[in-house]
């Protein structure tokens, strides 16, 4: 019998997947970096925004796959990665860390994997040009790739006052659906997101899984100064330019939105495997 996980059991869960991924990078000398509405959580709230659910961290991607290879080789874990680099049926392009004792089923319109659970993101960074015009011929690239993995995973969906809106968007993704399925389009934009890794560019930023590139873009000088943050009483690396990051993205970021925009806008059930009841902590196998 499975059992309802709360929110506030979900945040502790993914607070240990979020250490375990940055135990690991301090074995194996990897870089990584609390992004996103997790840094905003870490220097306003110094941990979980109160309302929000869930954890952003960015890596390099050279350093991402050496992160792989690494979780892969801990056989005795209860974590493990999802991505489309070892998983086949993999839909998504964010790579994530779960808990494989819990399992998590997304709602709405992109749909869900039998594997996931409580679930650290993680954003790749990967190298870009530094010539202005190629840089923008990449953006619009990555996010016209973006926009196919979207139209290709996007589920039929009609929702109340929404319905025009839903039925052009299925029309629209009809033709995705049937010639750029997801594995085909995820690819796409994996290609395009690394065509410039072996270039030894000045410049890096997330492409993949955001429309906020040019938000994200720093100088490899800029991603090479870090600091360490609090983060629900535990020490995490961030960008040293966390400020100038975050208001790039979102502005004044310490200002708190307004009470009614206080919500997750996260959709899903979390609940313990079935297993679990039996015998909590060891891992599930086939992950």
């Amino acid at each position: 019998m499975e059992t309802e996980i709360r929110t506030e059991e979900l945040k502790q869960l993914e607070l240990g997947v979020l250490c375990y991924i940055r135990d690991k990078c301090r074995e194996n000398g990897l870089k990584y970096y609390l992004m996103y509405g997790t840094l905003i959580g870490a220097v306003r709230h110094k941990g979980f925004i109160p309302w929000d659910d869930d954890v952003d961290i960015a890596m390099f991607r050279a350093d991402f796959m050496k992160l792989l290879s690494a979780i892969g080789a801990d056989t005795g874990s209860h974590y493990a990665v999802l991505s489309m680099y070892n998983v086949p049926d993999y839909p998504f392009s964010l790579a994530k860390v779960v808990d494989t004792r819990t399992r998590l089923v997304q709602h709405g319109v992109i749909g869900t994997h039998e594997k996931l659970g409580a679930y650290v993101d993680i954003f790749l960074i990967d190298a870009v040009p530094d010539d202005d015009r190629a840089y923008d011929q990449l953006v619009r690239r990555v996010r016209t790739c973006s926009r196919r993995c979207y139209l290709s995973q996007r589920k039929l969906v009609l929702r109340k006052g929404q319905l025009v809106k839903d039925l052009c968007l299925a029309l629209v993704s009809l033709p995705y659906k049937l010639f750029c399925p997801v594995p085909k389009a995820i690819r796409k934009l994996d290609r395009v997101s690394a065509s410039y890794e072996s270039n030894p560019t000045k410049r890096a930023g997330i492409f993949m899984d955001t429309f906020n590139q040019k938000e994200s873009t720093l100088t490899r000088e800029q991603w090479a100064d870090t600091v360490e943050m609090e983060f629900e009483g535990e020490e995490f690396t961030a960008p040293a330019c966390y400020d100038e990051l975050l208001r790039r993205t979102y502005g004044d970021y310490m200002q708190l939105p307004p009470k009614e925009q206080q919500v997750t806008h996260h959709d899903f059930d979390i609940t313990w495997r079935a297993r679990e009841a039996e015998r909590v902590g060891e891992p599930e196998k086939g992950i």
